[in-house]
C-alpha cells in the first residue's frame, strides 16, 4: 500500500476501494471514518471540513495561552528598555496600558506591536533596536491625548541612547 493511501485512509481502504469512491464522487475521512461527498473536503485535504475545523479549534486553544505569555514577556522586555513607565505622567501599573509612540510617524517601518508579537522578537536584534529607537513610551491616556492634540510635546534623545523622551 502506498504511503499516500495509508496516510489518507489509515490503512483501512485498498486502492481499488478509494478509486471506486472517487468515481462515485465520494471520499473517506480517516478522522471521523465516514464516507462523504467530495465537496465536504477542501482540495487536497486528508480530512473533511468538519474534522479540520475541530482540529483547528483545538490547535488554536492549545497555543493561545503560550502565545499570550510570550507576547507579554516581549512587551515587558521592550517597556523595560524605556524604564517601564509613561514618559509623561509616570504611569507604570500595567504593561498592557503602555504604548509605543513613534516620534516621527513618517519613519515608522513596522509597529512595535507587530515586532513584539513575533516569535523571533529580541530587543537586541538590530531591526527591533532600530524601530524602538524611533519611539517613546506613553500610557494610553497620554498617547491618546497627544494624538488628539490635547497636549503638545517636544522630544529629545534619551541619555542612554534608546529612543526619545519628553523635553523638560
Amino acid at each position: 500500500m502506498s504511503y499516500q493511501l495509508q496516510k489518507y485512509t489509515n490503512g483501512s481502504l485498498t486502492q481499488a476501494q478509494v478509486s471506486s469512491l472517487y468515481a462515485q464522487g465520494l471520499r473517506y475521512c480517516p478522522s471521523c471514518e465516514r464516507v462523504l461527498s467530495l465537496n465536504s473536503f477542501h482540495k487536497q485535504a486528508a480530512y473533511c471540513k468538519e474534522c479540520r475545523a475541530k482540529h483547528g479549534k483545538k490547535y488554536y486553544e492549545s497555543i493561545r495561552d503560550r502565545r499570550k505569555q510570550m507576547v507579554d514577556k516581549h512587551k515587558r522586555e521592550a517597556t523595560a528598555m524605556f524604564g517601564g513607565r509613561c514618559g509623561r505622567c509616570g504611569y507604570n501599573e500595567f504593561d498592557s496600558a503602555l504604548e509605543f509612540h513613534h516620534v516621527d510617524p513618517k519613519g515608522k517601518e513596522r509597529t512595535i506591536a507587530t515586532l513584539i508579537s513575533s516569535r523571533l522578537f529580541s530587543p537586541t536584534l538590530p531591526e527591533v533596536q532600530a524601530e524602538l529607537d524611533k519611539c517613546t513610551l506613553l500610557c494610553r491616556n497620554c498617547h491618546a491625548g497627544l494624538h488628539a492634540g490635547d497636549w503638545k510635546a517636544k522630544f529629545v534623545r534619551r541619555p542612554d541612547g534608546v529612543g526619545w523622551e519628553l523635553a523638560t
